[in-house]
């Protein structure tokens, strides 16, 4: 396994956690978001930046100057 997939692993207990206690301290009011909600907004922000990663590619083929 990528050495790198291995770590993201066997750490996101412990980015739940920090993102869970993150949360807790700026939204004092609202209910803990799950460990799935988590993961979920991961996800979806994960999906937009490819969507608009693959929208900026294929507007500028040539790299845009990157």
């Amino acid at each position: 396994m990528n050495p790198l997939i291995a770590l993201a692993l066997e750490q996101t207990p412990n980015l739940i956690l920090a993102l869970k206690a993150a949360f807790a301290k700026r939204h004092p009011d609202l209910p803990e978001p799950t460990s799935e909600e988590i993961i979920a907004a991961y996800n979806s922000a994960f999906v937009s930046t490819v969507a608009k990663d693959d929208a900026f590619l294929a507007a500028h083929p040539d790299g845009g100057g990157l």
